[in-house]
């Protein structure tokens, strides 16, 4: 009994220390929705079309859109009910707009890669976003038709400037 007693308390210990490691708390509560395939779903497809990136696939237009046409990345920021639902069909979470608001980053991906926060700050006025994509390993390599896929941050409504968001460690 008492080496069944000592084993559980260790194991508790262990679950203690080492769990919250992995439940990495981002400052302004920023939580990603980093599927950025799944999280297609969630938009309109008005919204999508207006806000492609270069060299992705137009669904409307059935033709990839070139760079000079459309910029390279787009951030939004969705402060307010009326663009929330100009934007998404659904949505996984209710959002409060008096307290949080929610910040869009696409860009252009043949890759089906989920990505994460790596980093938030605050300096100088500007809000940067620190993000990469989350290493899986598997075979064969993960690919899809080059489309405009979005990573989205629901955080803490905050008084900035500029949104920025970098990829990257």
């Amino acid at each position: 009994m008492k080496k069944f007693a000592t084993t559980f308390l260790s194991g508790i210990l262990c679950l203690a220390l080492f769990l919250p490691m992995g439940c990495k708390k981002y400052p302004y509560n920023a939580v990603m929705y980093g599927n950025a395939t799944k999280n297609k779903a969630w938009l309109n497809d008005e919204f999508y079309e207006e806000n492609l990136t270069g060299k992705s696939w137009s669904f409307v237009q059935e033709i990839y859109v070139s760079n000079d046409e459309y910029p390279e990345t787009r951030t939004v920021k969705i402060a307010d009910r009326e663009a929330f639902n100009k934007t998404f069909k659904e949505f996984p979470e209710e959002v409060d707009f008096e307290m949080s608001m929610i910040l869009m980053h696409g860009f252009t991906t043949a890759s089906g890669s989920s990505y994460e926060i790596r980093d938030v700050f605050i300096e100088d006025r500007v809000l940067t976003i620190k993000y990469m994509y989350i290493p899986v390993k598997r075979s064969p390599p993960n690919a899809s038709m080059p489309m405009t896929k979005w990573v989205i941050v629901v955080m803490d409504r905050v008084d900035t400037e500029t949104v920025e968001f970098r990829y990257g460690k």
